[in-house]
């Protein structure tokens, strides 16, 4: 049988938590849901969380859209807004969760789009609705805990604010809006309209509330935290065993009378103060002293197997890694792997009800950004409401591009590769690891044989690697860019290759081929590279230059030439040592400081609008002084080559720059120490092995 909400279509025009939320619980009963994205970007929980599984994806994006279908489109470009409308006619519901007034503003609000589609349900998840005095305010799942009470009243009386670490303002809202929309879908029936449904993070963590404010009105007073307990039972909370905590839930006279005769404390029901339960929730602390000793004189098993015996409700606390492996979340299959085209396969929580009839599938893993918007679009031409020449990826206007071709798939080639499709240029790609080619080949790119295959099949090579050796193995090898059969006319060189070697290469290709030479050392991490803000220092000849800047302005918010072939290169060198130099000065800085008995958090305040003021100071120190900047491990070494080719460079000049010299000694005294830990953090980790060298040479 088909899933019960087959035949519907819903637009997820939402980001983050509660929109995506209730979207995944429409698309687990058989919606046909479409998330419409960013170019580019994507949903912004697609960057989010700190720790990835294999692709650029996190898992908390990943944990929040199956079953769905993606598209990207640009609701500011108007070519882009026609593919919505299009969507927004075949569509049942749509999901968004902006601001107010967003969606006015870019032609997408209800009254807009109702006249498109009578019959669409329309439904905005913003931080407190549409209307009142709060509804312009940013609005986070931590705000509407704080501002609906729930905060006050979570956590252990006397103690700093808890959040409760489930989002239920967040997950609160996507669930009233799931309930919401398709309550409107069976009214739509009889109707034969849709409508406006308005949905917030406060409004949902307030109806949630159901205990705390029947406190409030039924006693008059202001509910506080009670930790684990009930506001509406006793005892029914944690408490403390021999070895341990668990839980309890006597939550009414016979259960009550129950947990006695287990306990053997037949004589507490004589005591008034506790012979109801009016009586003790009114003497709550009083009722748990009393029981503690008693508990604590078992281990918490034997309570709880002597308890559930008994008919008494009592449970161990689990953390999630017990929770998840727990034999009932085994036997209601609450943990499911799910099969996807990066991660080759994930664990995911499974669905938390279950339909006899029509049991719910992992029909589609979560999508790769615009992975269905050819797809999507051919679906609307096919329907005859898009132009085919209006589809949004027109054969001859991507033929009319420059073909690319990419050889490197690192961290930094996947996210440049990953752009350059966003922006619908064919890619081919080859890696000495094929393995890494995975990362991009479900996205669009399609994979060569060998970097001469690379080169027969594009106009641009783009050369992502990292060492001279890898640079010469790729342009000058049997299988190189030089022996392609028609090679490509451009190379942009991303590499870490040193200048004079750069200059080599690049002659003999020019001399083989003809092919000219641009190299382009970057600045800026993956993140900047996926959403095309990167720093470009080229080096080339001009006219190469011009013919490879349209497509790096498209990947680098900042692309300057810094002079001919090499000068990138060069640039980049002294980039690093400056990075570099300014780290061990920062390092210099911070054991000062503390000998003197300085406090060094205060260094950056006080110095600022003086000589020592710079944005390397504001913001390395804090970082340094925290112990918290760690970027990749093989930086340091790198950095150190880096010191040592600028060290080099300068004595070739005939300089002296002592100061380099003296990081480059840094460096190699840590290198040498055996750390692989990076910059700023190795360095300081370096000062207190020498300070503590030091501290055990002293008399």
């Amino acid at each position: 049988m088909t899933l019960p909400l087959a035949g519907l279509r819903v637009l997820d025009i939402s980001q983050v938590m509660a929109g995506p939320f209730c979207c995944m619980l429409l698309a687990d009963m058989g919606a046909d849901v479409i998330k419409v994205e960013p170019p580019g970007t994507g949903d912004s929980t697609r960057q989010s969380m700190g720790f990835r599984l294999k692709g650029a994806d996190s898992p908390g994006f990943l944990a929040l859209n199956r079953n769905k279908r993606s598209i990207a489109l640009d609701l500011k470009s108007e070519a882009d807004r026609a593919v919505l409308y299009a969507l927004v006619k075949t569509a049942d519901i749509l999901i968004e969760n902006a601001r107010p007034g967003v969606a006015k503003r870019l032609g997408m609000d209800y009254v807009t789009l109702k006249a498109l589609n009578p019959r669409l349900i329309f439904a905005s998840i913003s931080g407190f609705g549409q209307t009142g005095p709060w509804s312009q305010r940013p609005g986070f799942d931590l705000i509407a805990q704080a501002v609906s009470g729930v905060l006050s009243a979570n956590g252990l009386p006397g103690m700093e604010p808890a959040k409760n670490s489930i989002p239920v303002a967040d997950l609160g809202a996507g669930l009233f809006t799931t309930y919401a929309v398709l309550s409107a879908v069976i009214g739509r029936q009889s109707s034969g309209q849709g409508q406006f449904v308005d949905a917030s993070l406060f409004e949902a963590a307030l109806a949630l509330s159901v205990w705390e404010t029947t406190e409030l009105w039924g006693t008059g007073r202001t509910p506080e935290p009670i930790g684990s307990a009930n506001r509406m039972s006793a005892p029914y909370q944690a408490v403390a065993a021999s070895d341990g905590w668990f839980v309890i839930g006597a939550a009414n006279q016979g259960l009550w009378m129950k947990l006695l005769k287990v306990l053997g404390r037949e004589d507490l029901q004589a005591d008034e103060r506790f012979a109801t339960n009016a009586a003790r929730i009114a003497n709550r602390l009083e009722l748990i002293d009393a029981m503690a000793p008693t508990f604590a004189s078992r281990p918490r098993q034997a309570w709880i197997d002597g308890l559930l015996e008994a008919g008494v409700p009592a449970a161990p606390i689990l953390d999630y890694a017990q929770a998840v492996v727990s034999e009932q979340a085994v036997a209601r299959e609450m943990v499911q792997m799910v099969a996807h085209p990066v991660e080759g396969a994930f664990k995911a929580l499974g669905f938390p009800v279950k339909l006899s009839a029509t049991p719910q599938q992992m029909r589609l893993p979560p999508p790769l950004l615009d992975q269905h918007g050819r797809e999507i679009r051919q679906e609307l031409v096919a329907r005859g409401l898009l132009a085919p020449e209006a589809a949004g990826h027109p054969a001859d206007a991507k033929a009319a591009r420059p073909r690319i071709g990419f050889i490197g798939i690192g961290i930094m080639g996947e996210a440049m590769v990953r752009r350059l499709l966003d922006l619908g240029h064919s890619v081919t790609v080859w890696n000495l690891e094929p393995e890494r080619l995975e990362t991009v080949l479900p996205h669009g790119a399609v994979a060569a044989k060998s970097p001469a295959a690379v080169a027969a099949a594009s106009d641009i090579v783009m050369l992502c690697v990292l060492h001279m050796e890898a640079v010469e193995r790729c342009v000058l090898a049997p299988d190189g860019i030089a022996a392609a059969s028609s090679a490509a006319k451009l190379v942009i060189d991303f590499s870490t290759a040193d200048p004079e070697g750069t200059r080599r290469v690049a002659a003999k290709l020019k001399a083989l081929t003809g092919a000219g030479w641009v190299d382009a050392p970057v600045s800026g991490g993956p993140q900047l590279a996926r959403t095309g803000q990167m720093t470009v220092m080229a080096g080339g000849d001009a006219a190469d230059f011009e013919a490879a800047k349209p497509l790096l302005a498209e990947m680098a918010g900042n692309v300057t030439l810094m002079g001919p072939v090499g000068a990138g290169q060069t640039t980049k060198v002294i980039n690093q040592a400056i990075v570099g130099t300014g780290y061990v000065l920062m390092a210099e800085a911070l054991m000062l400081a503390e000998a003197a008995g300085i406090d060094a958090a205060r260094l950056p305040q006080c110095l600022a609008g003086g000589h020592a003021d710079s944005s390397l100071l504001q913001r390395l120190y804090p970082q340094m002084q925290q112990r918290a900047f760690e970027p990749p491990s093989s930086y340091a070494r790198q950095l150190l080559k880096d010191l040592k080719a600028v060290s080099a460079f300068a004595q070739g000049l005939g300089l002296d720059l002592g100061v380099i010299e003296q990081g480059v000694q840094r460096y190699k005294d840590y290198v040498a120490l055996g750390h692989e830990m990076s910059d700023s953090a190795a360095v300081v980790k370096l000062y207190e092995h020498e300070a503590a060298t030091r501290g055990k040479a002293q008399p």
